[in-house]
């Protein structure tokens, strides 16, 4: 510990503050540190008692119990999207093929025009699939943190509906 810091200090340094010094003018004038000046302007901060300490501790594991409820459910709300939009686009395919299969055009124009459809229906049917791989990912890595764990990218923006969906444990690939 430093040397002892006298009344005397202490008077100067409340005085030049009270003119309007900075505490590093304060702290030079009374011949101590800045952080020392500041201390005697705004007072140390009284030590925090076990009961005080422990309470902010349950106030933070609620916060974050209560965080991973809201989490889980924004989680599950995607994953019930994501089921919908996979067995939509599926019902789509077949409408797709039905309507296609009896074309007069060769398979090769078929196989074309099938693409083509389904294409359009993924952006009907699954508008903002990044959107909620981003927000999958914001999830994923807050829910990681608030445990104090570190995260990872878990992102599915580059896969289709169907992976996407099975992935999730929603819809199994035939």
């Amino acid at each position: 510990m430093g040397k002892k810091i006298t009344d005397e200090q202490k008077e100067i340094v409340i005085a030049a503050r009270q003119t309007g010094e900075s505490f590093k003018k304060c702290a030079e004038m009374a011949g101590i540190s800045e952080s020392a000046a500041r201390r005697i302007v705004n007072g140390d901060k009284p030590k925090r008692t076990e009961a005080e300490e422990s309470a902010e501790k349950q106030g933070k594991e609620k916060f974050v119990e209560n965080a991973w409820e809201i989490i889980n459910l924004g989680v599950q709300l995607i994953k019930d999207k994501l089921t919908v939009a996979a067995i939509d686009f599926s019902a789509i395919k077949g409408i797709i093929a039905e309507v296609v299969k009896d074309r007069d055009i060769s398979d090769s124009d078929k196989n074309k025009l099938v693409f083509l459809l389904e294409q359009e229906a993924k952006k009907l049917v699954i508008p903002s699939l990044k959107e909620l791989s981003g927000v999958v990912d914001v999830m994923y890595n807050k829910q990681a943190l608030m445990r104090g764990k570190t995260t990872e990218n878990v992102g599915f923006g580059d896969m289709d509906i169907e992976s996407l969906a099975e992935v999730a444990g929603y819809v199994k690939k035939e």
